[in-house]
């Protein structure tokens, strides 16, 4: 079959009761292309502007397995991001990255600096589409990755199938999964949720990463987990179209903020002031000190917005400082707490998971700021400058 036959053309995408239109009436949203690297510039440029022609706000997702801005396919240097083919891609450089870092095989610096290439090729509007996806049909799981299950080429099928992590190796990987999922929630891009994921389950590839979902059994807490993290990206426009801006990457630890202020995003629409603020440490082991300068953006109270339950504090002022340093250790698990900025005298707390321990939070030019030492909690108050609501911190 050729893929650029009229005929073909006709039956797929031009004639009124072709396929994309039949589709189309029935109310999808838009296309996702397999292995669009296999189908010829004329056939998927037709297609993408059929598809525009009928609905400007209908997707087309390219499935591309490299840098989609510099793809070159059997000998063709393709123009997926040029406006004419599609509108984002499966983003599996994200997924590398991101693993690549959570598993220790590169620094944190490393990943930034990846990530910063991914996001100087692509066109701001490809960029912020891009499906940042961590599993998917086509991998391991990625619990199955990040717990470190034991995999070899050749590996027998009936092994593969028996495989599973061991208790203290879910934990490790539960705790990266976490990791990973705040990550895509926190990052600009489109978050897509690989079924089962969000309930751990495992598996190698197909067929043991497509195994039927499993509706008893699941883990309950990663799922709320998942709930809790995907209302928090719904609920703020600064971390869906926000501005991002890299803030540290030094060995474990790496952070970076979404903005939105004086009331536009990065297109230029209406949206919501806020400053969130992302903050990882991938240690199992070590303490790490972060000082982070965020006198550009924010300043304020900062309270966990995922915990369950957080401690009070009371506001003590100081406007107009900004800079303060926080010095976190583990005991044997990655620690990871989400902060909220608050406009006056909310609730502010930072719980740890996976019995990691804070040890103090220590204060440069801050007049006052207010800490709580306890095992698993921190009670933290910086100042405030402009009307941003919630920040986050992930440690």
């Amino acid at each position: 079959m050729t893929e650029t036959t009229p005929s073909y053309m006709d039956f797929i995408y031009r004639a009124p009761d072709s396929v994309l239109h039949h589709w189309l009436k029935e109310g999808i949203a838009g296309w996702r292309l397999d292995v669009i690297d296999e189908l010829p510039e004329p056939f998927s440029q037709g297609f993408y502007a059929e598809l525009k022609k009928t609905d400007k706000d209908a997707v087309m997702i390219g499935e591309v397995w490299e840098d989609a801005s510099n793809k070159v396919a059997y000998g063709s240097q393709r123009k997926y991001l040029c406006g004419q083919e599609m509108d984002s891609a499966m983003n599996y450089p994200f997924r590398k990255i991101l693993l690549d870092y959570l598993l220790g095989y590169i620094t944190a610096h490393n990943a930034m600096m990846q990530f910063e290439s991914l996001r100087e090729n692509y066109p701001p509007e490809n960029f912020y589409a891009m499906m940042n996806l961590i599993g998917s049909h086509d991998v391991q799981r990625a619990l199955t990755i990040l717990g470190e299950t034991p995999y070899y080429d050749g590996m027998p099928a009936v092994e593969q199938c028996r495989a599973k992590l061991s208790p203290e190796m879910y934990k490790v990987g539960k705790a990266r999964l976490k990791m990973a999922a705040l990550f895509q929630m926190a990052y600009p891009g489109v978050p897509c949720i690989y079924y089962g994921d969000e309930i751990g389950m495992e598996g190698f590839k197909d067929p043991t990463n497509r195994r039927p979902y499993k509706w008893t059994g699941g883990d309950e807490d990663l799922r709320e987990y998942y709930r809790t993290i995907i209302k928090a990206r719904n609920e703020h426009d600064a971390l869906q179209t926000g501005e991002l801006l890299p803030l540290t990457a030094e060995g474990d630890v790496l952070a970076f903020a979404r903005v939105v202020r004086s009331g536009h995003d990065v297109f230029g629409a209406d949206a919501d002031n806020g400053a969130y603020i992302a903050v990882f440490n991938r240690s199992r082991s070590e303490s790490h000190t972060v000082t982070l300068d965020i006198s550009d953006f924010a300043d304020g109270q900062f309270a966990d917005m995922v915990a369950k339950s957080i401690d009070r504090a009371e506001h003590r002022g100081g406007i107009g400082r900004s800079r303060c340093t926080r010095e976190v250790s583990h005991k044997s698990r990655h620690q990871m707490l989400l902060f909220e900025i608050a406009r006056s005298t909310a609730d502010v707390g930072v719980v740890t998971h996976d019995d990691a321990v804070v040890d103090k939070v220590e204060a440069e030019d801050c007049d006052e700021c207010y800490f709580n030492e306890q095992p698993a909690v921190l009670l933290a108050v910086c100042p405030k400058r402009f009307e941003c609501h919630v920040a986050y911190y992930l440690f």
